[in-house]
């Protein structure tokens, strides 16, 4: 029986090494990034809306997928091998190395999920018609009644900084104005990764900005109420919520709720959106007036959106290319197929070349940054991979020793045959040891036959 289990020390070593590696691979606070949604075997993907319930909300879930590949052919330009790893600011190019750099990557065009370019992008500016688009995109209540009008407002609330108030920062706040003249606040941010309770925040913000369109002294007045506008909180997350369920989720003080949540409420194939409003479970009635709106980019897979766009492309396809891809296009490219792209796409592109000197430092900075942040998670991710392969070696050699102890083995004699070092046979012995003593002393199971007076 002990040769067996000797036997099986290497076997067992391994298949715990294999499961400390997943467990440490997918436990970092880092684990949505790189993760693509589900691929689509579809070649053409319609564009669609659909709803689903679930008892604690009311989840409208609509899914903007891109076009097939047939239609027009985009022109890819050649660029030689000196242009393509050039620095300057010019024709520029995509660069053809594994190893190129970031700087080569986002030569041409900055990536808007990074948060200068993001807040760069949907700016006002003297091109609102820009952020009035997008909007109307990825808003619902905007299909039917479009914005018409955008009026920046504060990023914090309150405004100033107040010693019993906590302030509130926020990416992109808008006062929007629809056809019709209803008015409400849309709130917009770009979420790089994903964090513990991420959700719950986006909710606390929304009901921060529904709260603070109320004076505390209107608050003491009639029909106050009447003042309050919709507000519609839109996030676009670089992650897939399908994945923290393979993961676990992330590790932390706090927990994350997101796991329960997604827990057999998963979204479907070619699902990307997830819409929450006020829902009462028992009818299925809502209350339009707090909704939080998050696009999955990791979902809009590649068969789902191609790159390069293809000719029939509907609008909110060109965004969301413009989401996962702006990296890839070149300004040769676009320049060879401007009559086949929406000319709003063609002044988000030109936003996203970060002309002012001051906005492109501070883009690089914030990429510089966001390398170092993640050069240190797949550190740390690395050390947790060899943390969990020591910690299941001594396991299988603590359990070894145990039984050598049992049947009279030297400490010389385990270590030569078990090939265990010496001085860790030492430090087992003293645990298991310590172990024995414990269980030894622990107090007794009374059974129902004693006596317990």
């Amino acid at each position: 029986m002990f040769k067996k289990l000797i036997t099986y020390k290497f076997i067992v070593a391994t298949f715990l090494l294999n499961f400390s590696f997943l467990d440490a691979a997918f436990s970092s606070s880092n684990e949505d990034i790189g993760s693509l949604g589900e691929e689509d075997d579809s070649a053409t993907v319609a564009s669609a809306q659909s709803s689903s319930r679930s008892s604690a909300t009311i989840t409208v879930a609509s899914t903007y997928s891109a076009s097939s590949s047939s239609g027009w052919i985009w022109q890819v330009v050649p660029v030689s091998s000196s242009s393509s790893s050039s620095g300057g600011g010019g024709g520029g190019g995509r660069s053809s190395g594994s190893s190129s750099s970031a700087s080569d990557k986002y030569e041409d065009y900055a990536d808007p999920k990074y948060d200068i370019a993001f807040k760069h992008l949907l700016s006002l500016g003297k091109q609102p018609e820009i952020a009035k688009e997008f909007v109307n995109l990825i808003v619902p209540d905007f299909f039917q009644d479009p914005i018409i009008k955008l009026q920046e407002l504060p990023l914090s609330i309150p405004a100033l900084p107040q010693p019993v108030k906590t302030q509130i920062h926020m990416d992109v706040h808008f006062l929007a104005t629809t056809h019709s003249g209803k008015q409400s606040h849309v709130l917009l941010e770009m979420q790089q990764e994903r964090h513990p309770m991420f959700d719950e925040r986006s909710l606390g913000y929304a009901a921060a900005v529904y709260h603070s369109q109320v004076e505390e002294k209107e608050a003491d007045g009639m029909e106050w109420y009447k003042k309050l506008m919709p507000v519609y909180a839109v996030q676009i997350l670089n992650y897939d919520s399908n994945r923290v369920l393979r993961s676990g989720g992330i590790k932390s003080d706090v927990t994350d709720t997101l796991v329960e949540r997604v827990k057999d409420k998963l979204l479907k194939r070619r699902k990307f959106k997830k819409h929450y409003k006020l829902t009462d479970v028992e009818t299925g009635q809502t209350i339009d007036s707090l909704q939080i709106i998050q696009f999955e980019l990791k979902r809009v897979t590649k068969k789902m959106l191609p790159f390069p766009p293809t000719h029939s492309f509907e609008p909110l396809d060109w965004w969301l290319s413009l989401f996962r891809h702006s990296s890839k296009y070149t300004l040769k490219e676009i320049e060879a197929n401007r009559d086949h792209i929406p000319e709003t796409i063609q002044k988000a592109l030109l936003r996203l070349r970060l002309e002012p000197a001051g906005v492109k430092k501070q883009y690089q900075k914030d990429v510089s940054k966001r390398q170092k942040h993640t050069a240190e998670l797949q550190a740390a991710k690395e050390e947790g991979i060899k943390e969990g392969r020591r910690q299941a070696e001594k396991k299988i050699n603590k359990r070894i020793v145990k039984r050598g102890l049992e049947i009279g083995d030297t400490d010389e004699e385990m270590s030569r045959r078990y090939e265990i070092p010496m001085p860790q046979v030492k430090i087992l012995r003293q645990e298991v040891i310590k172990d024995s003593k414990v269980k030894s002393n622990a107090p007794a199971k009374k059974t129902e036959d004693s006596d317990s007076y």
